[in-house]
């Protein structure tokens, strides 16, 4: 396997049904979430963290929005 499919596989979650949810797709939800909250930051990651029952930081959360 090379490093690129690895680094991909490695950010891949499995979702609640047993589906693979990529990172992108966590990147695109993000994206969702925060234009929901009015593109704010604080507000958007606040309910990433409510939704998701995590401990993703703002810095973290923005990290997805940005990908």
């Amino acid at each position: 396997m090379n490093d690129t499919k690895r680094k991909s596989d490695d950010r891949t979650i499995t979702t609640t049904a047993g589906e693979p949810f990529t990172h992108e797709e966590s990147c695109e939800l993000a994206r969702i979430i925060y234009k929901r909250w009015g593109r704010d930051p604080k507000a958007a990651a606040v309910a990433w963290r409510r939704l998701l029952q995590n401990s993703c930081t703002d810095i973290q959360f923005m990290a997805l929005v940005e990908s």
